[in-house]
């Protein structure tokens, strides 16, 4: 099949841009109340038949005031502008003569614009807190559901990152993060509650003591760290020890940086039997890291 000659394939249609106006610069407002109607049909061809202006090569949008996003479309060439709500901002147009367009906005609210003959730079920003980057506290906005829970529990750490013992990055331990408790009864009892599934823990240090006086109807007890329910530290005493008031030393470690294997684990100490005098003291370098996926 013959291909049709160009004159039938388009058509051509003037179209302005970057150029002085003879008229000088004049701007044409409108607001536009989405609450009275949803869509309005300008028409601008008796003010261009009156010489208000020759051309009209930019167009300026206020959506401020809209929770909506607002439409224009220009007709003959059909260039379709779409703006976001809360935005402002400069769109250079494709607008034939004599200017005609459609604006339309579910918003219920007001939207302005401007149609001005000279030619602006396009820009366009943000006029609200939700469409920047930022809240009024100043709190990243993602859109990432993992990260958001992991930022939200403050799982994040600033120290300073070093290689842990198993190979894996982790802060260096904070002061802050120590956690000292007694313990004398028996089974499990969390000292740091596991932290969602976008959390991991791990531990800097571990200081467990168990008093002099210490005694218990089992003869022997088993001391332990959980990771959940995995003990991943241990520690087996004969009682009664010897008599006294101070402290006897089970287990000791710095500089650890121990970080656990799975997500969401609680960490825990447990007694495999009750103390009828005396109690185990503990001091534990442990926190969150911000290891948030496995």
């Amino acid at each position: 099949m013959p291909l049709q000659p160009p004159s039938l394939q388009y058509v051509d249609f003037p179209i302005f841009n970057a150029l002085i106006p003879k008229e000088g610069p004049k701007a044409v407002p409108f607001t536009f109340d989405f609450v009275a109607q949803a869509s309005y049909s300008i028409d601008l061809q008796n003010q261009q038949s009156r010489h208000v202006f020759s051309m009209i090569q930019t167009m300026w949008i206020d959506n401020s005031g809209n929770t909506q996003p607002v439409s224009i479309t220009f007709d003959v060439i059909g260039q379709n502008v779409k703006f976001g709500p809360g935005w402002q901002g400069y769109f250079p147009v494709m607008v034939v003569n004599p200017p005609r367009f459609t604006i339309s906005s579910a918003g219920g609210q007001t939207t302005k614009i401007v149609l001005l003959n000279v030619p602006f730079p396009a820009g366009s920003w943000g006029t609200t807190q939700q469409s920047n980057l930022y809240d009024s506290a100043g709190n990243l906005l993602v859109s990432d559901q993992i990260l958001e829970a992991g930022i939200s529990g403050n799982h994040f750490q600033s120290d300073e990152w070093i290689m842990g013992n198993n190979d894996t990055r982790v802060p260096r331990f904070s002061a802050s993060s120590n956690i000292v408790g007694a313990k004398s009864t028996n089974g499990a009892t969390s000292i740091l509650a596991a932290g969602g599934a976008a959390a991991n823990i791990f531990i800097s240090s571990i200081d467990i003591s168990i008093s002099g006086n210490a005694t218990s109807a089992a003869g022997t007890v088993v001391v332990s760290l959980l990771n959940g329910a995995t003990a991943i530290f241990q520690h087996e005493v004969a009682l009664p020890l010897l008599a006294g008031v101070g402290l006897v030393k089970l287990f000791s470690i710095s500089n650890l940086n121990y970080l656990f294997s799975t997500l969401n684990t609680a960490l825990s100490i447990n007694l495999s039997a009750a103390l009828t005098a005396g109690n185990v003291q503990y001091n534990i370098g442990a926190a969150y890291t911000s290891v948030i996926r496995p």
